[in-house]
């Protein structure tokens, strides 16, 4: 098939008429500009290698290739057709033409997202002579019944704008605290809600503010002679966290760590014969690291599951005079949370 490829590439291809001595493969120019990225440099090497298995010659010019609307003044003598590669940002454009004898040039282009490949230099090798060879078939056929009046030339056709992903979401869901406080025989979970706002720094970084809470539990707290412990306490509990999920492929979509800073508000309600007044740490400073994993919906909503390891201090009960009367270690707390996204701007 490739064989035969090329005897039709090479037959509609200027200067492809027999002639004396054995004629070389068609050649396709390549085009970069002088400062392209390794991306780029490391496609355009591949790319001729990709050529000559398909039995095309090749060379790699350095001309101005916009990103958006493709080469500019890149030569092309004797060359039968040109691939020219642009990046902006994690984008990569490929741009394809093919001149017929008549002058019309055929365009193909199409732009390769990051999750497409976009950074993938093997990947956007193949895609290219992909495009090469869908273009050539075209040209083939077109230079059967296509008239020899000469037709200017077209420009790449542009692509509609794609709106700019929003930066800012806002956050809502419902939360888990898991604190395995000592003195209890039982893990409790307390339920509470969650909203925070979230801002993305480029493509793998997104910092988030939230709040949660209020987490209602209780605490046993013994009696003086250690026999059986008075009832339950309420125990009221919210925390506060600014966290910065980073992504390997993205901070916004998919699998993300995210270390945290934050405060936590604890409210023990005491009233027992012995105690008198409330927690001597209202609030205590936290910190952790949450796994978790945001899938996208509707185009711009965010799904989000995490789970978090928390370190935070141990909860001391004190008298009017400051006297610590107990202390309740909550060891390591984790969270887990369910929260979805919604696009602001």
């Amino acid at each position: 098939m490739l064989a035969l490829l090329a005897v039709v590439l090479a037959a509609g291809a200027p200067g492809g008429a027999a002639g004396p001595g054995p004629a070389g493969p068609p050649v396709v120019a390549i085009d970069r500009a002088a400062d392209a990225d390794p991306v780029i440099t490391e496609a355009s090497l591949r790319l001729r290698a990709e050529l000559a298995t398909a039995g095309f010659g090749s060379r790699i010019v350095t001309c101005d290739v916009d990103p958006l609307a493709g080469p500019a003044d890149c030569p092309r003598e004797e060359t039968l057709a040109s691939i020219s590669l642009a990046r902006a940002g994690d984008i990569t454009s490929i741009f394809v033409s093919s001149r017929l004898k008549n002058g019309l040039e055929l365009r193909r282009q199409v732009r390769v997202q990051p999750d497409d490949g976009g950074g993938d230099a093997r990947l956007l090798a193949v895609r290219a002579v992909e495009l090469l060879r869908d273009l050539q078939v075209e040209v083939a056929a077109t230079a059967v019944d296509d008239p020899e009046d000469p037709k200017p030339l077209e420009p790449f056709e542009q692509p509609a704008a794609a709106p700019a992903p929003a930066r800012w979401h806002l956050l809502a869901g419902a939360t888990t605290l898991m604190i395995p406080w000592s003195g209890k025989s039982t893990f409790d979970p307390a339920f509470g809600l969650l909203i925070g706002l979230a801002v993305r720094y480029g493509q793998h970084l997104l910092a988030v503010v939230d709040a949660a809470g209020p987490f209602v539990n209780s605490l046993p707290i013994a009696s003086q002679t250690g026999r059986a412990p008075f009832t339950g306490r309420a125990l009221d509990q919210a925390v506060a966290r600014v966290s910065l999920r980073v992504g390997r492929k993205s901070g916004v979509e998919g699998l993300y760590a995210a270390p945290f800073l934050g405060l936590s508000y604890m409210h023990l309600q005491l009233g027992a014969p012995n105690l008198n007044g409330s927690s001597g740490q209202p609030v205590s400073p936290l910190a952790g690291l949450g796994i978790g994993e945001t899938l996208r919906i509707r185009t711009s909503w965010l799904v989000t599951a995490e789970l978090s390891l928390i370190d935070a201090p141990d909860l001391q009960a004190m008298d009017a005079a400051g006297k610590t009367l107990l202390t309740h270690s909550g060891h390591f707390w984790m969270a887990f949370d369910v929260s979805l996204g919604l696009p602001l701007f």
